[in-house]
């Protein structure tokens, strides 16, 4: 497992890349595979739950999620294996019509947390490292919702733009603050 500890860049807003449309994997090669690593490796190393290829420069329908089964308070165990797991290719199914919100991060948004509206139950179908297409349910979780982010920057969408204008505009004036302040020091 070389290049499994290669911590590459995050791009962050404003870079156009965040919302462009990822193209779809075709074949998953051993690049992908080594890729993938190196995604993981990016997504633990920044403490993130999830993280998309394009917050790394790659234009391609790729997310790593940390499956976790506790954590915020009122959220359902998922019984799913815990810890990391990559998503190739992957697309929402199915969504309840119940929504919940929760604050969420972004790796390419530094220190802003707005609360976000997702759908509560979603059934994303993808393709594992092998190559096999998966189903993964989940709802009443964390995971719900960092799915549906992480999916969303594979369609070139951030966070922000589930915001209203105001809002919006709000969140980015604090994250503008937050760059300018952390690139002095």
């Amino acid at each position: 497992m070389k290049n499994n500890n290669v911590i590459l860049s995050l791009v962050l807003e404003p870079d156009p890349l965040l919302h462009k449309k990822s193209e779809l994997v075709t074949e998953v090669n051993s690049e992908i595979i080594e890729f993938s690593k190196k995604l993981i490796a990016t997504m633990k190393y920044h403490k993130g739950l999830g993280l998309a290829a394009v917050q790394v420069g790659v234009l391609k329908k790729i997310i790593a999620v940390d499956i976790i089964n506790t954590g915020r308070e009122g959220d359902v165990s998922l019984n799913l294996e815990e810890g990391p797991r990559i998503l190739i290719n992957p697309e929402i199914i199915e969504k309840s019509s119940d929504k919940k919100t929760y604050a969420e991060g972004c790796l390419s948004f530094g220190n802003i947390f707005p609360e976000v509206e997702r759908y509560n139950k979603i059934k994303v179908k993808y393709l594992d490292l092998d190559g096999k297409e998966n189903l993964l349910e989940v709802s009443d979780n964390i995971i719900s919702s960092c799915l549906q982010h992480e999916i969303d920057h594979t369609n070139g969408i951030v966070f922000l733009d589930k915001l209203s204008r105001i809002k919006k505009e709000f969140m980015m004036k604090k994250y503008l603050k937050w760059r300018k302040n952390n690139s002095e020091s």
